[in-house]
């Protein structure tokens, strides 16, 4: 029976979705992973007696037998990295005839996949924060680079205290995603920070991404392992790395990567505005809305002006100045009628670029210098009200 899948192709930085059969549009021998949902595979650490690989694959199993419900000949093992000089071992753990099921159904429709991995290693990972994805049935928290949990939404709280408490490592920092308006995690005990980022969508699959950066625990290891070391050796031979992001739980956004990129890009912006507004108000001591107090400012100043100065013409350049991207200004002075600015930007055609956008506001502008320093420019612009 043929199946169409929703599926992610990944090669380098670039990718794209995809649907269809992916048997069909794939090499003979890919490089791919598969993501399985996290509620079914048990993340936790196991502390052994030596870190001498054929005497950890014996001792595993009965390391973490007491912390079990079933037995240990029914479970698959597989082995993370060691914690710093320690011997903590982290482990995913998962029911055997679970592995089994998965990886028929991924023959069915002729996968070879490289890795096997909890959904949950998709999410973001930084030093000292944790991520946490919402969905209506379901919750996953990352709480390191091969740690994290699978929960109902409605026990969510409660699990992350505990966690919190649990941790050696406390987070300060909590990134919360999920498409329903009105949701907020809140800990009344948890000291850091708490962001909820609110999307339009949430599809699971465009968190492959994160692969390259932090992977978490391959499945694919021990009994399981054959395909993966059939792909090492192929790899030589396959010209181009792919990841793809299949679900059981399938469904991917670049949202997460878009989220993080426009949050960098406001916060520069708010930063150059706020040192604009002290530059032209340098009595204000309490900014909190440069965005509204500038407004507020300009109007009541434009009202008093004849229409020439600093603040008719910062009037007029600052909405574009605020537009460009990758720009960043270090110096702003007036003299008799010249604005001059001092600006870091990322290369001559964007330099030139700003100049043209500029002028559409009907203002004379003059580059007076630029010089190229390592990958930025550094500019000189001289700006007049144009002559009537």
């Amino acid at each position: 029976m043929t199946k169409l899948l929703d599926w992610r192709w990944q090669e380098d930085s670039i990718s794209w979705p995809l649907h269809g059969v992916v048997s069909d549009q794939l090499d003979s021998d890919p490089t791919m992973t598969l993501l399985v949902p996290t509620q079914q595979v048990l993340l936790t650490e196991a502390t052994l007696p030596t870190r001498k690989m054929n005497k950890v694959q014996h001792a595993l199993p009965y390391a973490l037998e007491d912390d079990l419900t079933e037995d240990v000949e029914q479970i698959h093992f597989a082995m993370g990295d060691w914690k710093n000089d320690s011997n903590q071992l982290s482990v995913a753990v998962v029911d055997k005839s679970l592995m089994d099921t998965w990886l028929l159904r991924i023959k069915e429709v002729g996968l070879n996949p490289k890795q096997l991995q909890p959904d949950v290693f998709a999410l973001p990972y930084v030093s000292n924060h944790w991520s946490v994805w919402i969905e209506e049935k379901r919750a996953l928290v990352r709480t390191g680079e091969q740690s994290g949990f699978a929960t109902e939404p409605e026990n969510l709280a409660f699990l992350i205290d505990h966690a919190i408490k649990q941790s050696a490592d406390i987070p300060e920092h909590i990134d919360v995603y999920t498409s329903e308006s009105g949701l907020e995690l809140i800990l009344p005990e948890f000291s850091g920070e708490i962001e909820h980022h609110l999307l339009s969508q949430i599809e699971l699959s465009e968190l492959a991404q994160h692969f390259h950066v932090l992977p978490g625990i391959n499945l694919l290891q021990s009994h399981y392992s054959q395909k993966e070391q059939l792909n090492k050796a192929l790899r030589p031979w396959i010209p181009a790395a792919m990841v793809l992001a299949i679900s059981l739980v399938l469904q991917m956004s670049l949202l997460i990567s878009d989220a993080f990129q426009v949050r960098v890009q406001v916060s520069q912006l708010e930063d150059e505005l706020l040192r604009v507004y002290l530059t032209a108000f340098p009595d204000d001591k309490n900014v909190r809305d440069p965005i509204g107090k500038m407004q507020s400012q300009l109007a009541a100043l434009q009202g008093e002006t004849t229409g020439s100065g600093f603040i008719p013409l910062m009037s007029t350049v600052g909405e574009t100045l605020a537009k460009t991207q990758n720009m960043r200004l270090m110096q702003i002075s007036y003299r008799t009628g010249v604005l001059e600015l001092a600006l870091e930007i990322d290369s001559v055609s964007a330099l030139d670029q700003l100049k043209e956008r500029l002028l559409a506001t009907r203002v004379d502008v003059e580059i007076a210098s630029a010089d190229k320093r390592d990958e930025l420019v550094e500019a000189r612009l001289r700006i007049r009200e144009q002559s009537s």
